[in-house]
């Protein structure tokens, strides 16, 4: 096997190995042999996302989650837990990196091109504290957020941190920085998590879609976040590794 055969890799189980070496290749990654192969792992990965999103959704109405679009006013405007792309986003993109001087992360780009937008944010009757539902923008906010930059953008937001998800006052949006790598660290205002954008995706899923219950050596992702275990074995059955 070549060692560039990402995505056969990938498929065959190396997850966290292959997006490693991707990231690990920096702006080279951009250029064959590895660009189409990169391309893959990465459209991959994100119709897991979707995958697992699909899957998600009826699991948490069926133990009486309460999505925020089907309760007006319970967390502020909220779209539909997916919203799926319309098959403009390859063009889109490429107008937002010319008009706003950016590159966007690869992992990015496949998000938006494959998986659309997700807001699982809501309220189950039963659950106490923070759950930090995951909850990733569109393109159409992305682009919307880059309108007010004065320069090339400098952060590309992905969501609101988890205490503004339920509607407290926090920290600021979650971001990353533009770039031509594979995938980057997601960043917050005042500090920086310890995982990539795929990983923060991937730790989402192994807690059945709650992102920040997973814990850091960061403040920002710590005890107060709670997941009854009974309800993150059932939605996490079976999702697709990623």
């Amino acid at each position: 096997m070549a060692a560039t055969d990402f995505i056969e890799r990938y498929a065959g189980g190396e997850y966290q190995q292959v997006w490693q070496e991707l990231i690990a290749l920096g702006d080279r990654v951009r250029e064959e042999p590895y660009w189409s192969e990169a391309r893959a792992v990465a459209n991959e990965t994100m119709r897991r996302v979707r995958e697992n999103v699909g899957r998600l959704i009826p699991r948490l109405e069926h133990i009486g989650y309460r999505f925020a679009r089907d309760r007006p006013g319970l967390i502020g405007d909220s779209q539909p837990p997916h919203v799926p792309p319309d098959g403009n986003e390859p063009e889109l993109i490429d107008d937002y990196e010319r008009r706003f001087g950016v590159t966007v992360p690869l992992s990015l780009r496949a998000f938006y091109e494959v998986v659309g937008a997700v807001d699982l944010r809501g309220r189950h009757p039963d659950w106490r504290g923070q759950q930090d539902p995951l909850q990733i923008y569109g393109l159409d906010m992305t682009r919307n957020d880059a309108s007010g930059w004065d320069g090339p953008v400098e952060k590309i937001f992905l969501c609101p941190c988890p205490l503004m998800k339920d509607g407290y006052s926090g920290v600021g949006p979650l971001y990353l920085e533009p770039g031509r790598a594979a995938d980057g660290p997601v960043g917050f205002e005042g500090g920086s998590m310890s995982f990539t954008f795929v990983e923060y995706l991937r730790n989402a899923f192994r807690w059945g879609g709650f992102a920040g219950c997973v814990q850091t050596e960061d403040e920002f992702a710590s005890d107060w976040l709670e997941l009854p275990s009974t309800a993150r074995s059932q939605l996490a059955a079976d999702l697709m590794p990623l």
